[in-house]
């Protein structure tokens, strides 16, 4: 779903869509969630309420107790965490930014993400959302 979102970007010539095709390039480079595991805890555990006292109350000659309930908590509670994903679905999403970002900017600084981190920091100004459109590709097609 997310390679033909990026696919269809890249086809329609959404210069604003430059920056943060960018930005989602350089995050699965990283791993993409900033190299955070997800987690999950899950408690396995009960409780029990026992009359712990009594509030009493005297009053004309008659006493009155009220019971005073407390809970008694015992369990365990499970970390989990995620500690491997596959990497193929990452590969041909990076590649398919590439080409995107590629066919909207007109350059082709290489097929790494660390060509296209070069490339962003001598051009990257030009293709900010808001930025005016450079008159010329900045990098030929095919070179790189």
């Amino acid at each position: 779903m997310r390679a033909n979102a990026i696919e269809a970007l890249g086809a329609m010539s959404y210069r604003e869509a430059v920056e943060p095709l960018y930005n989602h390039l350089v995050a699965l480079q990283a791993g993409g969630s900033g190299n955070y595991a997800p987690h999950v805890h899950i408690y396995n555990g009960r409780q029990r309420s026992y009359v712990q006292d009594f509030d009493v109350e005297v009053a004309s000659g008659a006493a009155v107790a009220d019971p005073i309930i407390n809970i008694l908590i015992e369990g365990s509670v499970l970390d989990v965490a995620v500690i491997g994903s596959t990497e193929y679905v990452v590969a041909n999403e990076r590649a398919a930014v590439r080409r995107a970002l590629a066919k909207l900017t007109g350059a082709n600084p290489g097929e790494t993400t660390v060509a296209w981190q070069r490339w962003w920091k001598e051009h990257g100004a030009e293709w900010q959302a808001g930025a005016s459109p450079p008159k010329t590709p900045t990098t030929p097609a095919g070179q790189g």
